[in-house]
């Protein structure tokens, strides 16, 4: 793959990512990301970089390629 290549893939997911139809998912997505707040910061952030990482691990190999 070259970088064209690469670069052309990325901007279809940004440009799939804002479609119409996935607009409105957009605040679920959020939300459980970032989970629930309980107020102790660095546990928050923590969750949120394994909830994000599973949740994009999830997304790529569901994808058919």
């Amino acid at each position: 793959m070259n970088i064209v290549q690469i670069v052309t893939l990325f901007l279809e997911g940004v440009l799939s990512f804002f479609s119409p139809c996935v607009l409105p998912i957009l605040p679920v997505y959020v939300g459980i990301l970032a989970g629930n707040g309980d107020g102790n910061s660095q546990k928050t952030q923590y969750k949120v970089v394994v909830n994000t990482l599973f949740f994009v691990a999830g997304i790529s190999l569901s994808s058919p390629v």
